[in-house]
C-alpha cells in the first residue's frame, strides 16, 4: 500500500490524519495516568514518548482544554 492509499484510507476510517490519532491516544493514556496516579506530568510526558514536556503540554492544552494541573485538580 502506497503512503497515500494509506493516509486516504487512515483518515477516512479515523476522520483524522494519522499524527493527530497519535497524539489524541497519547493524551487519552496522559489523562487516565492523571487519574489515578501520583505520577508528575514530566514523567508521563516521557511515558508518553515525548522527551519535551512543553510541546506536550501544548497538544494536551489543544486537544482536552485544560491544563494537565487543572485536569488533575478536578480528581483530587
Amino acid at each position: 500500500m502506497t503512503e497515500r492509499t494509506f493516509l486516504r484510507q487512515f483518515t477516512h476510517a479515523t476522520s483524522l490524519k494519522p499524527i493527530k490519532y497519535i497524539q489524541k491516544v497519547r493524551v487519552q493514556k496522559a489523562c487516565e495516568r492523571l487519574e489515578s496516579t501520583t505520577q508528575s506530568f514530566e514523567l508521563i510526558a516521557q511515558n508518553m514518548g515525548y522527551y519535551d514536556v512543553s510541546s506536550f503540554r501544548k497538544v494536551f492544552i489543544t486537544i482536552i482544554g485544560l491544563s494537565p494541573s487543572d485536569f488533575k485538580a478536578r480528581f483530587v
